[in-house]
């Protein structure tokens, strides 16, 4: 008894994929005897952990194949979710307030209650059956499921899915807690970096030398546009752009490490990748980011531009810090070299300067600014780029 549940979980916590969760509970209901074609599950904050960008994440299984409703926490910026106020006109509307309960209904009478009820009856459903269980934490949490069986459900629900509630409630708040864990690394450390903490490879003083591409961006105008727009402004403004650049980045390979203020330290790692493939990478997000900022700034009657700087080498990459909070980066004469590198966009009038490493793999997109001295490096550096408008 069970086995399907925990099997099914295992998958799902080592997968992120919650299809092999609500597919064993279906398994694990109908090994009662129970026909069943469809289980849905809505979960929000209070069925574990908060998601870092969804306020609800709704789950449905039907004909073999998962569906996933991710609602943003926009949706609900005046609401709360605690009380199930934004489920009170649906089919779960009557097992709310009543924990540890089930309600069975048919959908082969005349007056079927609630439009989802009835758009199910239209697709061919003829019982469903709501349950409100409890969460370890004490939090109540909904699902619902529903049969295409002649016959109905075919058993008593009420009794099968009371001795299934708790089981399931554990599996569900562990699959729960998995996913959010990982979507909060992958969010705050980014994909690489989240990952390598989750699975404990990266702690205090862990660090390797890994050959990358570096880049820095930095939003051009922004005590203007602070003056101009007022905080709340600007913090919708700088997320667009960085929502911007991180699609850009991301598409070709590279993620945020972090962010700064109003920039950004970008990270290409080489991987299999050549020289030109690299450089081709970074320039090539770098300047489709220039042109959508700039487009998405003229839409809000703003001066928006941004600036990159590239360089190609070997980086530190680790963690630093204390016993008690520590912060992942990359560090090293290279990451120092592309920094000034973007800091010079200004007074070289370009939105993309690049050092040799990376103008040897395209330099037919570039042109050449001259020897320029550069602080923290001895020698005169020759720094190619892409001017302002070209």
């Amino acid at each position: 008894m069970l086995n399907h549940m925990y099997i099914g979980l295992s998958k799902t916590i080592q997968t992120k994929d919650f299809t092999h969760l609500l597919k064993s509970m279906c398994l694990e209901i109908e090994s009662t005897g129970l026909s069943i074609d469809r289980i849905q599950i809505p979960m929000n904050k209070i069925s574990g952990l908060r998601h870092p960008r969804y306020a609800v994440i709704v789950l449905t299984f039907s004909d073999g194949a998962l569906d996933t409703i991710y609602i943003p926490h926009e949706r609900f910026a005046n609401k709360t979710l605690t009380n199930f106020e934004h489920l009170r006109n649906t089919p779960f509307a009557p097992i709310i307030d009543h924990p540890n309960t089930v309600k069975q209904l048919s959908l082969q009478v005349e007056d079927v209650v609630y439009d989802r009820l009835r758009e199910l009856k239209v697709e061919g459903y003829t019982e469903y059956a709501s349950a409100n269980m409890t969460l370890p934490q004490g939090t109540p949490q909904l699902f619902s499921i529903a049969t295409k069986s002649v016959n109905g459900f075919n058993g008593d629900v009420e009794v099968v899915l009371g001795s299934l509630l708790q089981a399931m409630a554990l599996c569900l708040y562990a699959a729960y807690q998995s996913n959010v864990a990982n979507a909060l690394a992958e969010t705050y450390l980014g994909l690489r970096t989240g990952e390598n903490v989750l699975t404990g490879s990266m702690y205090r003083g862990a660090q390797e030398v890994i050959d990358a591409g570096v880049m820095f961006c930095d939003v051009r105008g922004f005590t203007a546009m602070s003056e101009r727009l007022g905080a709340e402004g600007v913090v919708q403004v700088m997320n667009d752009v960085f929502q911007i650049i991180e699609e850009e980045v991301q598409e070709l390979g590279g993620e945020i490490l972090k962010f700064i203020g109003d920039a950004l330290l970008i990270i290409f790692p080489r991987e299999h990748l050549t020289d030109r493939e690299l450089s081709h990478r970074m320039i090539h997000s770098a300047l489709d980011s220039v042109t959508r900022v700039e487009s998405h700034g003229e839409s809000l009657g703003l001066p928006l531009s941004v600036g990159f700087g590239c360089h190609i080498g070997e980086v530190l990459y680790g963690n630093i810090g204390t016993k008690t909070r520590l912060d992942f980066t990359v560090m090293g004469p290279a990451v120092n070299l592309t920094s000034r590198l973007e800091s010079m966009c200004k007074s070289l009038g370009a939105q993309l300067t690049v050092s040799t490493t990376v103008a040897d793999g395209n330099r037919e997109q570039l042109q050449s600014f001259g020897l320029h001295s550069v602080k923290g490096i001895s020698e005169p550096v020759e720094i190619w780029g892409v001017p302002v408008n070209s």
